[in-house]
């Protein structure tokens, strides 16, 4: 992880939090920091701790889950730029139930369940924002799960 100046992390989390203004953006910057993966290391494995939610600014991500015949994993999704990653750590979840690998170098934004628990205290109203972005796009991602399931059957 890297924790560079406000002024490099600035433009990374104007694009991961572009439905955001800038008041808003400046105000949840000191809580965020810049996270790099190199292509084919895991960003996260399933049962590592939730304690993190990330936004892809760069690259390309893929959410593995374990099937039920043994050892064999599972590519469920493809995350591109914008998309928020993990964000069962924001809503209290203890381990991560997926692995999500990177398919490409990929640059995101972090924000840790703590920093983001001290942030939504000082400020409140963006915080509910930050959440009902969240909520949104988890709703897109679950109607799309439940069309290709349908598909399938």
């Amino acid at each position: 992880m890297t924790k560079p100046a406000a002024s490099m992390l600035s433009e990374p989390l104007s694009r991961a939090f572009g439905f955001l203004d800038d008041k808003a953006c400046s105000a949840l910057l000191p809580y965020c920091s810049l996270f790099k993966v190199s292509k084919g290391n895991n960003l996260f494995a399933r049962g590592d701790a939730a304690d993190s939610l990330y936004v892809l600014t760069e690259g390309l991500l893929a959410v593995k889950k374990k099937t039920e015949l043994g050892r064999n994993s599972q590519v469920i999704a493809l995350l591109y730029p914008g998309a928020p990653v993990g964000e069962a750590a924001l809503a209290g979840g203890a381990e991560r139930s997926t692995t999500v690998y990177c398919v490409e170098d990929s640059e995101l934004i972090k924000l840790d369940k703590h920093d983001f628990s001290a942030f939504k205290t000082q400020c409140p109203e963006i915080a509910l924002t930050l959440l009902e972005h969240l909520l949104s796009r988890l709703s897109l991602r679950l109607d799309k799960c439940s069309a290709r399931l349908a598909h399938i059957l």
